[in-house]
């Protein structure tokens, strides 16, 4: 949280359709308080200090289906607590890099004001499992996958979302309709988890690309996998 305060939400079923995140009320209401004056300062410390844990153990929350955690966001920033966010597009190492090399992302929004800027709420969730030992774990994949990028179609920057269920280097490069390759994304070594990464569409030049039909192509070991996407201007 950015400063001193409460906020309130809840954790809900997750939704397989329509326009509503959660559905089915597993733990509802929820309150996360921090006690910290405000934010802290710029460059921001690693690790940062403002994570509020908040254990709902005694809820005994069903975590067999995928699940959300939302807030409800109240007045005007600056002015009421919010849950902290990074910016996605930041030239700035102390907005994204620590926290963007992080599996514990979940929700991401864009700015409608700044085309292009998309943010990602500070968010982790973490599990007990019932087996007579205190054991909290993090949620991890149990499988490779690339997810249908997002938003599609697009104008100019889109995320596109992939899980590793373990270590490994990954590659995921951008290809056009004749199968010549516009853009590198990523090729390193990843820990397994999560990961959301964004395509403004700039080619490996720093060039912005034609609208069309493009491809995207993620590799792992032996996992591979390509996805359609669509720009439009």
């Amino acid at each position: 949280l950015r400063q001193a305060g409460s906020v309130y939400g809840g954790i809900f079923q997750a939704a397989s359709s329509g326009s509503f995140l959660g559905t089915k009320k597993l733990a509802v209401p929820i309150t996360v308080t921090s006690t910290i004056a405000s934010r802290p300062p710029v460059p921001y410390p690693v690790p940062w200090n403002n994570w509020v844990k908040l254990d709902l153990k005694s809820r005994n929350i069903d975590a067999t289906n995928n699940f959300v955690v939302e807030f409800v966001i109240e007045g005007d920033y600056p002015a009421t607590n919010r849950v902290m966010v990074t910016d996605y597009l930041s030239s700035s190492a102390y907005h994204s890099h620590f926290y963007q090399s992080s599996a514990s992302k979940l929700v991401y929004y864009t700015d409608s004001g700044n085309p292009g800027n998309i943010f990602l709420n500070l968010i982790r969730a973490y599990v007990s499992l019932p087996t007579g030992v205190n054991e909290v774990i993090e949620l991890l994949p149990s499988s490779f996958n690339i997810s249908q990028n997002y938003p599609n179609p697009f104008n100019p920057s889109t995320v596109i979302s992939y899980t590793l269920p373990k270590s490994g280097n990954v590659e995921i490069k951008i290809y056009d309709s004749l199968g010549k390759e516009v853009r590198s994304l990523i090729n390193e070594e990843k820990k397994a988890g999560r990961y959301n990464i964004m395509w403004d569409s700039r080619d490996n030049y720093g060039g912005r690309v034609s609208s069309g039909i493009y491809f995207y192509t993620i590799r792992s070991g032996s996992f591979a996998e390509t996805k359609k996407m669509v720009l439009l201007k």
